[in-house]
């Protein structure tokens, strides 16, 4: 049977309509069928069940290992923003060219807080020490368990989250410091500062955007300059953007690069004495090198000066720190 145009016209809205509702039965079963989320063929996947005081209502980690690391000396954990699937960061390019060239197996992290509407050291995977902490090292000790040459559970951890994720970076630091070779934390928000022992002796960057919110601007200096009135070997750093990403992995890799040069030794899983950490001293002010070849002190309590692995690093942090107008508000 022919349609006559006008026919045509009329029906169209109602074709439109189904092939929408169709496209969307489709999506919802493909979502439900599939269930999992598509990750690399040669990675692995845990998820690890809440207690009732845990601060997560989901946590799933995958582990990749790049093809050219044959024996890693070190885990790399990575994780996204609120709530967010960090599965996607096992196909990160710049991590995985990282991770191959420093001989590291990738974490990517999934987490879910607790509550939604309550932002506490219960309810927020950001505070480590409140359960999600212990669901990282639980996950790393289940992806150990296929056999391979070489064992994960015992692996320093070197971490870097944006935004909640660095959250996250920094509130493992409250929860098992001696297992971590560093982090990064960029542009998080709420912060649960409980320092046990320990905790300020790792190194940090803490990296705040101009363009961001005033509150979680305000949040990192706070957090920033708590640690370093503890002697903590930390740097800030505040580029001209918003809540973005935008070019800190510039430094963040160099970074983390020194970071392992400085504390990684051959097969060695143990971490070195901090004090024997040798860096550079910054004048986070006017954005200059104050003392080169600084080792640790953890009585430089100075906020307004910074520690950086090497002067390789401070370059790239001068690049991106937009200087001395996080002082002058």
């Amino acid at each position: 049977m022919m349609l006559s145009t006008t026919s045509l016209k009329k029906q169209i809205p109602r074709m439109n309509k189904q092939i929408a509702i169709l496209g969307l039965l489709l999506l919802n079963s493909a979502f439900v069928l599939g269930g999992q989320t598509k990750i690399p063929e040669n990675s692995r996947i845990v998820h690890i069940k809440p207690g009732p005081q845990d601060n997560f209502s989901k946590a799933v980690f995958y582990l990749r290992v790049p093809e050219k690391v044959t024996k890693p000396k070190y885990i790399l954990v990575l994780l996204k923003g609120i709530n967010a699937d960090g599965s996607g960061l096992l196909k990160h390019k710049q991590w995985l060219q990282f991770a191959s060239e420093t001989q590291a197996a990738i974490v990517a992290c999934t987490l879910v807080k607790k509550d939604k509407k309550k932002y506490d050291k219960h309810n927020h995977y950001a505070a480590a020490q409140c359960g999600s902490g212990a669901a990282l090292e639980s996950a790393i000790e289940k992806l150990d368990e296929a056999p391979k040459g070489y064992s994960l559970k015992e692996l320093p951890l070197l971490i870097y989250g944006f935004s909640a994720g660095g959250q996250f970076a920094f509130g493992f630091s409250c929860h098992n410091p001696t297992r971590m070779i560093g982090f990064a934390a960029g542009k998080g928000g709420y912060y649960y500062p409980e320092a046990i022992k320990g905790t300020f002796k790792v190194p940090g960057l803490m990296i705040s955007g101009k363009k961001d919110k005033p509150k979680r601007k305000n949040a990192i200096r706070e957090l920033f300059e708590l640690n370093r009135a503890q002697g903590a070997p930390w740097c800030w750093m505040e580029d001209k953007s918003s809540h973005v990403e935008a070019n800190i992995l510039s430094v963040v890799i160099p970074y983390f690069k020194e970071l392992l040069r400085l504390q990684l030794d051959g097969d060695s899983k143990k971490l070195p004495d901090r004090s024997k950490l040798v860096g550079v001293s910054v004048d986070l002010e006017e954005g200059k090198i104050l003392s080169d070849r600084k080792a640790f002190d953890a009585d430089d309590t100075d906020p307004k000066q910074g520690w950086l692995p090497s002067r390789l690093v401070f370059d790239a942090w001068k690049r991106e720190d937009i200087g001395v107008g996080k002082y002058a508000e």
